[in-house]
């Protein structure tokens, strides 16, 4: 490459520093040997360089109303950390086994842009951003402009996504749920973040995101729409209406994991269930599944 570069690097700089004499920077590692084939050229694949030793990417903080996490946070760290929202807690703590989720990081997780990630679905409701930093450069972009689409992002080839943050964030009433053939160690067929603002009984703010069920991670704007300034109690009555407008929100594909009507069903099952629940007393987290 012409450069001589720190394989381990101990600083976001020498990172960068790497990254710009064209290293491929990995994190957790848990997609390594898929990205090491994508990356090779000419027979030979570029230097590999991991992040593990840059301690500033793996801390959790708050300030300014923001909750700052690094790209080298595992999930296991992001789980368990009371900054992070519930909703996003639930998310990384559905990954895998726990061996995974000591090893795998928030960064890989959205680098990867899997729609089926498994932060990904909170990280839309959120509202997130990811911070990209090269050695001549830093922007933050939103997570839905970051991701564009299977395995595909705004990332530049001198760029390394080094944070992620989000907005205060305090619902009344918060889901996660994700939908797969055994409990562990299986990629979802479907998941769900949502989330209820409720004030004096009238839905204020309105969240939901679906995942797996096209090329990204989806919104469901009209849904949220109609459920903004309707009654809680409302909503839940009508439950089976709005949850059936989850199914014209997204675009599912038929694959080996399940069927698009498959996904258009349960993705409408979801949402009913989370408005049942949400029936409940306020402030409440609505278990996951």
């Amino acid at each position: 490459m012409g450069k001589t570069i720190k394989t381990h690097p101990l600083s976001i700089d020498e990172a960068l520093a790497a990254r710009d004499a064209g290293a491929v920077i990995y994190a957790g590692g848990t997609d390594l040997m898929i990205g090491r084939d994508l990356h090779a050229h000419a027979g030979r694949p570029p230097e590999m360089i991991f992040l593990n030793a840059v301690s500033k990417l793996n801390e959790i903080s708050s300030k300014n109303n923001k909750i700052c996490i690094g790209a080298m946070a595992s999930m296991a760290e992001v789980a368990a950390h009371p900054y992070v929202p519930e909703v996003l807690r639930q998310a990384c703590q559905s990954v895998g086994s726990p061996a995974l989720r000591n090893q795998a990081t928030i960064g890989g997780n959205i680098c990867t842009a899997s729609p089926a990630g498994d932060s990904l679905c909170a990280l839309y409701l959120c509202g997130a951003e990811v911070e990209l930093r090269s050695c001549k450069n830093k922007r933050c972009l939103p997570i839905g402009d970051f991701i564009r689409g299977p395995g595909k992002t705004a990332l530049k080839d001198d760029e390394i996504l080094t944070a992620v943050y989000l907005p205060s964030w305090n619902p009344d009433i918060s889901a996660y749920r994700k939908v797969t053939p055994r409990m562990v160690n299986t990629i979802a067929r479907l998941s769900m973040a949502a989330a209820l603002w409720v004030d004096h009984g009238i839905i204020s703010r309105a969240g939901i995101s679906l995942g797996a069920v096209g090329p990204t991670v989806i919104r469901c704007r009209e849904l949220e729409a109609a459920l903004t300034k309707t009654a809680l109690a409302k909503a839940v009555e009508n439950a089976q209406r709005f949850a059936e407008m989850a199914k014209s929100a997204i675009c599912p594909i038929d694959d080996h994991r399940s069927s698009a009507q498959y996904r258009r069903n349960v993705a409408a099952n979801l949402v009913y269930d989370f408005l049942q629940r949400a029936g409940s007393p306020i402030k409440q987290e609505v278990p996951g599944g």
